[in-house]
């Protein structure tokens, strides 16, 4: 492959700002990557990508030499210089067009601010905006807990007042979903992760909590498998088995029905192996926690608890 990587300068982009910049989803960038080496970001210490400048131009002549109808296969190992000659005056106005740095980032709750303000006004397009600042500005860690953690939290709070509409509530829901589902994404498993299997129990719809939960856990370096909402018991210990998972994390914000939610709760601690790990947390986990802990269950206040359950786990494992 003949793609110069020598030259790249410090300014890094996380893989949403660099999709902003190129038209480029997620999804496609990493396959590029993967599948044809179209680009070599950065990598941090938690496996998350970082692109440089000139990563971000190679994208968009990529993406236009694609659209002309060049395969990616012949097109990927190309030179910058080579792919300008492909695409022509079109790849030149690309060189010519500087990035557009993202503005100068301010404390998390700024943007915390700033998108509750969006849900108010209705503005779904304000809103996507805004997250996306938000998690160009901010570390992982810091997007999560708090931006979006508070963030859910108060429009339930406003929800449950009679504050705000249900239109507007559902409006965020959507937003926030797809673009914490964005966020997680697919990712190659860090070599020795260990793995987990994340999703809510049968009845339970809400599934934010547990995006929050698979994204804290993958830039903690697990390989967190994300299963969506309401899945029955048996499918999860299923899909432990077939992964051969260390933990189990449930959401659980509220179920209608507690008599089949304990049974599943019984089913999956019955069923595990000794050593697999079995958390929950959610709304719900406060009035049960008590009942969690006799059937061996660990209850998570927060993503902070979260964090050190996961710390618990890992030098258990390291000492058997």
């Amino acid at each position: 492959m003949s793609y110069n990587i020598s030259m790249k300068n410090t300014n890094t982009y996380p893989i949403r700002y660099v999709a902003q910049q190129t038209g480029l989803t997620p999804h496609l960038i990493r396959a590029w990557e993967r599948r044809y080496g179209a680009v070599l970001p950065e990598r941090t210490q938690s496996n998350r990508r970082l692109y440089s400048e000139e990563d971000i131009e190679r994208l968009k002549l990529l993406r236009r030499a694609s659209a002309a109808g060049h395969s990616m296969a012949q097109i990927a190992g190309m030179t910058t210089e080579a792919l300008l000659e492909v695409v022509g005056d079109e790849g030149r106005d690309v060189r010519n067009r500087s990035v557009e740095r993202p503005a100068k980032s301010g404390p998390p709750s700024l943007y915390f601010d700033t998108c509750l303000k969006k849900v108010l006004e209705f503005d779904q397009a304000g809103l996507q905006v805004a997250l996306n600042r938000a998690a160009i500005a901010l570390s992982r860690t810091s997007l999560i807990e708090e931006v979006i953690a508070p963030l859910v939290e108060k429009i339930g709070d406003l929800w449950s007042e009679g504050s705000l509409k249900i239109a507007n509530e559902h409006m965020a829901t959507a937003v926030i979903r797809s673009f914490l589902g964005d966020l997680l994404g697919p990712s190659e498993e860090p070599p020795g992760a260990p793995r987990m299997i994340v999703t809510t129990p049968a009845g339970e719809w809400h599934e934010i909590g547990a995006l929050m939960v698979a994204l804290e856990a993958q830039a903690l370096g697990w390989n967190a498998f994300y299963l969506g909402p309401n899945l029955p018991a048996e499918e999860i210990l299923s899909s432990f088995e077939q992964t051969r998972a260390k933990a189990i994390a449930l959401s659980v914000v509220h179920v209608p029905d507690d008599f089949h939610l304990i049974r599943d709760l019984k089913k999956l601690r019955r069923y595990l192996p000794e050593n697999g790990s079995l958390m929950m947390g959610g709304r719900a986990v406060e009035s049960m926690k008590g009942l969690l802990e006799k059937m061996g269950i660990t209850p998570l206040r927060d993503l902070a608890d979260f964090r050190e359950k996961l710390s618990t786990v890992v030098m258990r494992d390291s000492a058997t």
